[in-house]
C-alpha cells in the first residue's frame, strides 16, 4: 500500500487552514479508508488522529504510509472528551472538521468544494453527508438540502459534523463539547455556535459518507432525549412548541 502524494502547493496563502480530527480505537480497514480519502484531497490538510486503542499499530502504520498524519494516544474517556483533546491541538487560525474512523470524503475536491463559498474565519460552513448500509439498500442524506433555520432550531434539520468546518478558535471559546452528553454533544455545540455566530454557509454538495451503524433501540431513544435536552438548553421556546 503506497501513500498517494498530493500535488497541492501547501504554501499557498489564499487557502484557509483546515485540520481534520479523526477518532479511532486502533488500526482498521475503516480507518485506512478515512486516511486515504483525506490524503487524496487537492487541498492542504493537517490530519490528527486521536487513538484510544493503547496500541502503537496506528502510529507505526501512519509513519510508514501517511507520514504527515499526527497520531496522539489518549486513554478512552468518551467520544466528546477525545474531540476536546483534539481541539486543543488545533491552531487558532484553522478550521476544524471531525471525520471519524470509517467516515470518508467523497472525491479529491470535497474540501475545496466546502470552502468554495467561505470568505474568511468569520463564518462556518457545511454540505451534505451520505449515510449508507452495507447490508441493504438503505441510504440517508443529511445536510444536502437547503436548510430552514426554524427547522434547525426544532431539531428537524441537522448539520452533520463529517461535512462541516468550524473555526477552531470558536470551539475553544465555547470551552469545547459538553462531555456529559453521550450522543448529542455535537448537535448541542452546533446550537451554541449558531446562537453566537449566526447560521453557517450552506454548500449544496455531497462532502462525505459513512456507514449506518447498528444503534440499538435504547440508544435511539437516548439520542432523542439528548437532542431534546440540547434544544431546550439553547432554544427553549422552540422546544416547548414542539412538545
Amino acid at each position: 500500500m503506497k501513500s498517494v502524494k498530493s500535488s497541492t502547493n501547501h504554501d499557498r496563502i489564499d487557502q484557509h487552514l483546515v485540520t481534520i480530527v479523526t477518532l479511532s480505537m486502533g488500526l482498521s480497514e475503516g480507518l485506512k479508508v478515512t486516511l486515504m480519502s483525506v490524503e487524496n484531497q487537492n487541498y492542504p490538510i493537517r490530519h490528527i488522529i486521536i487513538d484510544g486503542s493503547g496500541s502503537k499499530q496506528t502510529k507505526e502504520f501512519c509513519k510508514e504510509y501517511f507520514p504527515r498524519v499526527e497520531v496522539h494516544a489518549q486513554v478512552p474517556r468518551g467520544i466528546y472528551t477525545a474531540m476536546n483533546f483534539g481541539i486543543e491541538m488545533v491552531d487558532d487560525r484553522s478550521f476544524v472538521m471531525f471525520l471519524n474512523e470509517a467516515d470518508f470524503l467523497l472525491g479529491p475536491e470535497a474540501i475545496s468544494k466546502l470552502f468554495s463559498s467561505v470568505r474568511d474565519r468569520s463564518c462556518w460552513a457545511y454540505g451534505g453527508t451520505l449515510a449508507f448500509s452495507k447490508n441493504d439498500d438503505r441510504t440517508l442524506l443529511y445536510g444536502y438540502n437547503t436548510p430552514l433555520w426554524r427547522n434547525f432550531k426544532m431539531g428537524l434539520d441537522l448539520i452533520p459534523h463529517p461535512s462541516s468546518v468550524i473555526p477552531g478558535i470558536w470551539l475553544k471559546k465555547q470551552k469545547g463539547y459538553k462531555d456529559y452528553f453521550k450522543i448529542a454533544a455535537d448537535t448541542e455545540m452546533n446550537f451554541r455556535i449558531y446562537k453566537k455566530y449566526g447560521p453557517p454557509v450552506h454548500i449544496q454538495e455531497l462532502i462525505s459518507a459513512h456507514e449506518i451503524g447498528g444503534i440499538s433501540t435504547l440508544l435511539e431513544r437516548w439520542s432523542k432525549f439528548e437532542s431534546r435536552w440540547a434544544r431546550f438548553l439553547n432554544f427553549p421556546i422552540f422546544t416547548l412548541r414542539k412538545l
